[in-house]
């Protein structure tokens, strides 16, 4: 897909598409962000051969409505070696001139016959973009620790377009990668971004969950208070107060996670806070001792039943298997009826090492639902799907 030029306006646009290797276990507790590319993803494109920051120097809207511009070059961040480019660009579009002089233009390139041919263009204002854009495409091939750490100062950039693309790549990044980046972030900072109306929600998760790196003891009352919060940026921030919390004070932390899966009146929305903090935690887990305490939080959630088919889903996906009998024993009773759960505790027994125990479950299942048996042995790939 290509991003066009349009008459009258510049066409900013976002590219989807899946790039799977990229988003390999990205950020647990962020989600809707795998499909929109960074500025750095767009670099790393084979089409992206030209990059520039450029200025519309001059602009021409013809009677057909279609004119040209032309662009004069303020950075040059890639070209090809043997491409003759010059201090301007022409545009075969028409895109009007800025009345202020700190408005640019990102411009992502081809070149067809000598020809740049861009595809996608970003409107930029603030002079802050050019040092924010030679950081990233610069740090394109560093360590994504130290790449972090080069887009850190430009989470809350005034630049906006600046700021969202900042955050994208904080949004991409694996848990490990968020937690050795965290260690080297300003406490203060994460505190007053939280605290600030202006900062979006979606952010606030992220923001909470990196306090855990670099937080102190006087912010425990201070992440503590998010939980007790009902309010709706609170809310937006539970799963990364949470792992904060369990990252600077996990004594105290841990009997808290236990009592809100376990009581009855914790509502949907903080226990699947809780859910997601368990399962970044066991990505970023040092100890044995650490991942036995994160298991606990997923048996004592599948307990409780609200969350049974997304506990037992995880139990079986890192294959623990200590309770196999009193996972299989609670198929189909109160609270464990319902089709969604019935299917998690089956796509459990079908995974788990073969005992006595279990292979007479699975023909007691056989014998009473097998059509639902069958389903789930295709979802698992045990069988040829349609056979």
């Amino acid at each position: 897909m290509r991003y066009f030029f349009c008459p009258g306006i510049l066409l900013v646009s976002l590219l989807f598409m899946q790039v799977a290797s990229s988003f390999l276990r990205a950020c647990s507790i962020c989600s809707g962000f795998s499909q929109s590319l960074t500025f750095r993803e767009e670099a790393a494109r084979p089409q992206a051969r030209v990059i520039f920051l450029a200025k519309v120097a001059n602009s021409t809207l013809s009677k057909d409505g279609k004119g040209f511009s032309l662009l004069s070059i303020e950075k040059l961040f890639r070209k090809p070696m043997a491409l003759e480019l010059g201090k301007t660009v022409r545009l075969a579009q028409y895109i009007p001139v800025a009345e202020t002089g700190d408005a640019f233009l990102l411009i992502f390139a081809d070149v067809r016959d000598g020809q740049v041919e861009p595809y996608r263009g970003v409107s930029l204002k603030g002079r802050q973009a050019e040092s924010y854009l030679s950081a990233m495409f610069d740090a394109s091939p560093l360590d994504p620790v130290l790449r972090l750490e080069k887009v850190m100062p430009f989470l809350e950039s005034p630049v906006r377009e600046v700021a969202s693309d900042a955050f994208l790549e904080f949004a991409k990044a694996n848990d490990a990668t968020l937690a050795s980046v965290s260690k080297k972030m300003d406490a203060t900072h994460l505190r007053t971004w939280i605290l600030d109306a202006r900062v979006s929600e979606e952010r606030l998760g992220l923001y909470a969950y990196l306090l855990g790196g670099c937080g102190g003891a006087g912010d425990i009352d201070f992440l503590m208070g998010i939980l007790r919060d009902q309010g709706r940026r609170s809310a937006a921030a539970y799963d990364g107060a949470m792992i904060a919390l369990l990252r600077l004070q996990p004594e105290r932390t841990w009997p808290v996670v236990y009592g809100l899966l376990e009581n009855q009146d914790t509502s949907l929305q903080l226990r699947l806070a809780c859910f997601r903090s368990l399962k970044a935690m066991l990505l970023i887990a040092e100890s044995p001792t650490d991942r036995e305490k994160i298991y606990k939080a997923y048996r004592v959630a599948w307990q409780q039943g609200e969350l049974a088919d997304l506990s037992v889903e995880e139990l079986r996906r890192t294959s623990k298997w200590e309770w196999t009998d009193e996972i299989l024993v609670r198929y189909g009773t109160k609270g464990y009826e319902a089709p969604v759960v019935k299917r998690a505790i089956l796509r459990y027994a079908l995974t788990a090492p073969q005992t006595p125990t279990l292979q007479k479950f699975l023909d007691q299942r056989k014998q009473s639902e097998p059509m639902v048996l069958e389903e789930v042995r295709e979802s698992l790939g045990l069988v040829p799907v349609g056979k």
